[in-house]
């Protein structure tokens, strides 16, 4: 354990025995669930895109669940639009401060609020509290439960977050047969997104491939000159092909090296896109190869195949969980270590453009023999 793990540690005992005397208070407290009576539900993850895809699964339940019922999503500005068109999501709001809460607990009168955080922190789960929900819900760790008056799941499983995150729908009695993250998006931006790419050239019946070079931490990067290498060879071996390259708001400077890289007019590098433009053009390529980021959780939601590579997540936690992904790369003995910056980094490091080129090949089937 580092220091940083032994210091977290310790400050959730003393957390803990502070907490004591309210935990058996609402221990001897808790409700039970009374699903006839639940009319409107709120769904707490204001947090990061990735999470908020893997929880799409959540809502599907719920929604089948309490069929009748309103649910409604607080996310991040980060977040929110990613869910946009779900049919299991009837309203979608971008949490602002807890001031917010209280105001959605007095207009809303919510009945079941579910902090779908899969963490230690306190914060998430007295926001279920703030909102006046009469029924509260979420993952039991450290005292974090005060804030709950339902029975919730325990950290700590050795499974997919995914599996975690219904967790909290099994703690409640529910059968769980949605287990696949889902993303939906409109015609219109269909539409627009097909004739983008009509007027960019790219859309002559060829097979398209996404890059995602860019990842929150410096930790999940590969390297973009691995990247532009495996980009070339792609181009070289299967002329047919087109590269679409995309990145975030704060990955202009790796966009522009990677344009630089790929001078070629099969390809394009998009920047500037909304998250519901990046979704609409993504849908319509082949293969996704990216990082371990949100982008990668975007391409399962959407059911686009992805080549990938984990870093130093995971792999039972956060490996892709969409319907045909290929995890490249070997566990190494440092993973997972959750690092954000890494001096050796040799999770990804390891990682040849070889290794690479041959799990695409196998996503685009390009013919046996191919080198």
């Amino acid at each position: 354990m580092t220091r940083r793990d032994v210091l977290r540690e310790a400050y959730l005992v003393v957390r803990f025995c502070v907490l004591l005397p309210v935990w058996v208070l609402t221990r001897l407290t808790l409700k039970t669930l009374r699903p006839e009576t639940v009319r409107t539900i709120l769904v707490i993850r204001h947090d990061r895109i990735g999470d908020m895809v893997l929880t799409t699964p959540l809502f599907q339940v719920l929604r089948r669940a309490f069929p009748k019922a309103r649910i409604i999503v607080l996310g991040s500005r980060v977040n929110a639009a990613v869910i946009e068109q779900h049919p299991c999501v009837d309203e979608v709001l971008v949490y602002e401060d807890e001031a917010q809460l209280r105001r959605l607990g007095r207009c809303r009168k919510i009945d079941l609020a579910i902090d779908a955080y899969y963490t230690y922190l306190l914060r998430p789960a007295w926001h279920t509290v703030l909102s006046g929900a009469r029924y509260r819900l979420g993952f039991e760790e450290a005292g974090r439960e005060v804030c709950f008056n339902l029975r919730g799941p325990r950290k700590g499983k050795p499974q997919h977050m995914v599996d975690q995150l219904l967790d909290l729908v099994r703690s409640l009695g529910f059968e769980v047969r949605e287990k696949q993250p889902s993303l939906y998006l409109s015609d219109e931006e269909r539409r627009w997104a097909r004739d983008l790419l009509v007027r960019e050239g790219m859309d002559s019946g060829s097979v398209k491939v996404a890059f995602h070079p860019g990842a929150y931490y410096p930790s999940q990067r590969w390297p973009l000159e691995r990247f532009i290498e495996l980009g070339r060879r792609l181009l070289d071996r299967a002329p047919q092909a087109r590269l679409l390259v995309f990145g975030g708001p704060k990955e202009t400077g790796l966009l522009e090296k990677a344009r630089q890289g790929l001078s070629d007019p099969r390809v394009r590098v998009f920047s500037g896109l909304g998250i519901r433009q990046f979704m609409a053009l993504l849908s319509f390529c082949s293969v996704s190869v990216c990082n371990n980021s949100g982008a990668l959780h975007i391409s399962c939601g959407l059911g686009v195949p992805t080549v990938s590579w984990l870093g130093p997540a995971d792999p039972v936690l956060w490996r892709p969980h969409g319907p045909r992904d290929i995890l490249v790369g070997k566990q190494a003995p440092c993973q997972p270590c959750y690092k954000d910056v890494c001096g050796p980094h040799t999770c990804l490091l390891d990682i040849t453009v070889d290794d690479v080129w041959g799990a695409l090949k196998k996503q685009l089937a390009v013919p046996p023999g191919t080198p």
